[in-house]
Formats: C-alpha cells, structure tokens, sequence
C-alpha cells in the first residue's frame, strides 16, 4: 500500500513541477498536457490487496488534486473515485502488460477529461466548447504515453528488486 502512495505522490509532485513550466489549459501553444496522478493511479492498483484501500486512496488523492490544482472542491474527489473503480473493472478484463496499460491509460484520459468537460459544462463553470475537449485529449497523449511506459518499467523493476509483489 505504501509503494502506491509513493508512486502516486512523486507523479503528483511531477504534476506540480510541470505545473509552473506548462500552463494549464487549451487555450495556449503548448502542445502537451501532463496528467501524471491520473494516470499513477493505473500503474499501483496491482499492488493492493484490497479494492476499498485502493479506492481510499484514490480519494485521497483527489482530494489533493483538488487542493493544489483546481477551485472546484469536490469535482477531482469524485472524478478520481470513478476513475479508481473503472480502473479496478479494467484490470479485471485486461491484463498488464505495457500495451493493455496504454490502453488503460487512454481510457482513463478520455474518460477523466469527459467527465470534467461534461460537470463543468452543465454547471456553466465555464466557457469550454467541445473542440476545447478534443483539444485537451490530444494534447494528453504523446507525454502521458511517455510517462506511463517509464513508470511501469521502473515500478516494475523497483518492486522485484525489492520484493513487492503485486496482488494478482
């Protein structure tokens, strides 16, 4: 459990850093979007025994999310829970191997932004067309790929050279 919270925190920390150099949003030339905690969430579900943990956490980290990213207390906590159990119903179904992960992750991305567009929009939180959102999920891809591959090779090899076993 505590390997996942600290895969979790350093890609939330990354996200942060990121933060300062890449300004968020779809309306600036910047041609990648990070989404690091997002997409950590992927990679530890198979390092917890228990589904409810690891859900517990994914609130947790929305949660921070929330705090440190956005005005919109609540929105990342629900959205992250969501994402948690769709995570969980996908490893169930899909096996984890690099490429079920980067399918994993462009679910996750589509579904994450889908869901921010679509509360923010029936909120009239602000104005965010649909191209804005197709936009965003483009932008999303190439570093986020790039990420996950990194991250699951070196999880990987931390966990074997320090004998934590995933649970399934």
């Amino acid at each position: 459990m505590i390997y996942g919270i600290i895969i979790t925190s350093i890609s939330l920390l990354l996200d942060a850093l990121l933060s300062i150099f890449i300004p968020f949003g779809t309306s600036n030339s910047i041609f990648i979007i990070p989404m690091f905690t997002v997409i950590s969430l992927i990679i530890i579900y198979p390092y917890y025994n228990n589904k409810w943990d690891y859900l517990k956490v994914c609130l947790l980290f929305g949660l921070i999310y929330d705090i440190l990213f956005t005005n919109t207390l609540g929105l990342n906590i629900t959205i992250f829970f969501i994402i948690g159990f769709i995570i969980s119903l996908l490893d169930d179904t899909l096996s984890n191997t690099l490429f079920s992960i980067i399918i994993k992750m462009l679910i996750v991305i589509v579904l994450y932004d889908s869901l921010t567009y679509s509360i923010l929009y029936f909120l009239d939180y602000m104005d965010y067309n649909i191209m804005s959102l197709v936009e965003k999920l483009y932008k999303s891809l190439l570093l986020n790929v790039i990420y996950i591959t990194i991250l699951y090779f070196s999880t990987n090899a931390i966990a074997k050279k320090l004998s934590i076993r995933k649970a399934n």
